[in-house]
């Protein structure tokens, strides 16, 4: 990971990843287009079954790799069937340390897959309120924090929300949601 900058820029690096456990599909063209989009270093949030696929992605460009280790790939859980054991964590790093980094590989495509779909409901967050909080009141940082489910506002809209007043009343730990503050829609809201 590139050292140096100023700050947490310095030290951030985005990791793609397939949400799906076990990932039937590594996505690896999203490294190249994270890279492409922020201009900062890709790595690669392994949820394959396969040993190769840390390789690979540092063959496109991945400079952190993420792969859970179990002791068992059959236990029960989600995460076990897309980790490996031991000895097939082992061959994951020789690969991966073999495959030589040239750079992100460029353009790419960062996409949503099919398998991703019902990770993609349950994960979403929305801003969500820390307080029970009054109509009228004017909303400040300190009122809202982020948390699941994404049945409400989404947290990239949260400049836009800060400083507005609150359409109704509103309880604490509640998803805040798009009739309680008056809100601009954009074209990214559109989209999805």
């Amino acid at each position: 990971m590139r050292r140096g900058g100023c700050g947490v820029r310095g030290r951030l690096a985005f990791l793609q990843c397939v949400s799906s456990y076990p990932a039937p599909e590594a996505g690896l063209g999203g490294i190249g287009a994270i890279a492409s989009a922020t201009g900062l270093p890709v790595g690669y949030s392994d949820h394959t079954p396969g040993v190769g696929t840390g390789a690979e992605a540092v063959a496109h460009g991945a400079c952190v790799l993420e792969k859970h280790l179990t002791y068992d790939t059959r236990a029960a859980g989600p995460d076990h069937a897309a980790s490996l054991e031991p000895d097939g964590f082992r061959a994951y790093v020789a690969q991966a340390k073999a495959a030589g980094r040239v750079g992100a590989t460029a353009g790419g495509e960062k996409r949503l897959f099919d398998c991703e779909r019902d990770v993609r409901a349950v994960s979403r967050q929305s801003l969500t309120t820390t307080q029970a909080l009054a109509a009228g009141h004017v909303l400040d940082r300190a009122d809202l924090t982020i948390k699941r489910p994404g049945t409400g506002i989404e947290p990239w809209r949260l400049d836009e929300v800060l400083g507005k007043p609150l359409a109704r009343a509103v309880e604490r730990d509640a998803p805040l949601a798009a009739g309680d503050v008056a809100l601009v829609v954009s074209a990214r809201t559109a989209e999805q």
